[in-house]
């Protein structure tokens, strides 16, 4: 009987009719990519190589992609015979197949495998749920929409800004596609889907389409169409199936299959003043929502946003989309001094106050972050201790120190951001608070 691995480096041209000289051996022989996990390299990669190189005088491909190792969430190796593993088919029964696509690509990072446990695909669920929503949105307002006579001439600052963000995320995705690092082409996506045309697009929009003249809302409709579905023929290859779903309901006038559509054609840049512009907007968004993070604010808490009467001209033809990212109550203009319960940021150049009108709340917030510090404090050193301690180290089990590393790893996040949240409120409410 010839050895398992012997007879699996015939494989690239013994499937194809080797020995004869058939017609599928000479179109598909060699051929260019090679998925394998790095663990059989040796055993198959190696041999299939000698054997190509022996019996066909080329190697039987140029490629080898060596992807991550799926492993349980304790780092052991999925195994049938030792009752290790989870069936993928019932995790897609439960959170769907396109999550559990999402996922596993989004954690196939090279030289990293992959814990995988039921937990880890929330994440996965949670972005199927963010298309749905952003589609759900787009539906509702393009009951006027018609593709063939919706102008682009007249689009807005906001529509060309996402259209050359689609590009770069496109972009992004295609290079790294090239260099088999499918992680960080799904990443490119989400990050694209999930913030900048969910989160910011989609708000800035809101004026526009909820305008009464269709001539100011056609612009925008055509561009939330061609972006969504520009997004979803992006995200295709990876979630197949809710893609398909939503750009079959879009008003695209195209009745294809999303593997048959190409991308939206090439935006045309913005100017220099106007990528400043949005590079300034999204400063100052981003700021005062880090300054509301920090102070924990719910987002239902209004907050008053002070600006110098030099951004009067900027803040006026943003003022409806400032408002809604970053749940402003009031935009206010002032060259004074700011009030000692404002916080204070450098922002796209100005100097941005970002004001409560009920600050009374903060003293006792302050004091909740202050016992959580010493909790966190007490178990990172806690943590520090075991892993500085050799014994341990040579002992436990390399699944129980890694979890250590991830614990003490996590408790270093907290604490960094718990001292970033103290810090801003002490600054608030004054040394003596």
């Amino acid at each position: 009987m010839l050895d398992t691995w012997f007879s699996s480096a015939l494989w690239p041209f013994s499937t194809l009719g080797w020995p004869e000289d058939t017609p599928e051996l000479r179109a598909f022989y060699p051929t260019s990519v090679l998925s394998t996990a790095f663990d059989i390299i040796f055993f198959w990669v190696a041999r299939m190589i000698m054997m190509g190189l022996h019996f066909m005088g080329d190697v039987p491909f140029r490629d080898v992609y060596i992807h991550p190792l799926v492993r349980d969430e304790k780092g052991r190796k999925m195994s049938k015979s030792k009752g290790i593993g989870i069936d993928p088919l019932e995790v897609m029964d439960v959170y769907g197949t396109d999550a559990v696509r999402w996922t596993l690509t989004s954690l196939a990072a090279q030289g990293r495998d992959i814990r995988f446990g039921v937990n880890v695909v929330d994440g996965g669920r949670a972005f199927v749920t963010k298309l749905w929503n952003a589609a759900r949105f787009a539906l509702l307002n393009l009951g006027d929409y018609e593709p063939a006579r919706a102008p682009l001439g007249s689009a807005s600052l906001y529509d060309r800004w996402i259209r050359t963000r689609l590009d770069a995320a496109l972009s992004d995705a295609h290079r790294a596609i090239d260099a088999f690092r499918f992680n960080d082409a799904a990443n490119a996506l989400y990050q694209f889907v999930w913030g900048e045309l969910c989160d910011w697009y989609i708000e800035l929009a809101k004026q526009q389409l909820q305008a009464t003249d269709q001539a100011t809302r056609a612009p925008t409709q055509r561009t939330l169409v061609e972006v969504l579905a520009g997004a979803l023929v992006g995200l295709h290859p990876v979630m197949p199936f809710v893609t398909e779903e939503i750009l079959q309901a879009l008003p695209t006038g195209d009745s294809r299959l999303a593997l048959e559509r190409g991308y939206p054609s090439t935006a045309s840049p913005l100017s220099e003043n106007e990528a400043s512009e949005m590079h300034t907007l999204v400063e100052v968004v981003t700021r005062v929502r880090q300054v509301r993070g920090e102070l924990g604010l719910a987002p239902s808490t209004r907050v008053q946003v002070g600006f110098p009467t030099a951004a009067l001209p900027f803040v006026e033809r943003h003022a409806a989309g400032l408002r809604a990212l970053v749940g402003a109550g009031e935009l206010r203009f002032d060259d004074g001094p700011a009030p000692a319960t404002a916080a204070v940021v450098q922002a796209g150049g100005y100097l941005v106050r970002v004001e409560l009108s009920d600050p009374s709340f903060l003293g006792d917030e302050l004091r909740r972050l202050e016992k959580a510090q010493k909790t966190l404090e007490k178990e990172l050193a806690i943590s520090a201790k075991k892993l500085d301690n050799p014994d341990f180290l040579a002992r436990a089990k390399e699944d129980v120190v890694e979890a250590e590393r991830d614990k003490r790893a996590r408790l270093e996040t907290e604490l960094k951001t718990t001292r970033e949240r103290i810090s801003r409120l002490r600054q608030i409410l004054g040394a003596d608070a």
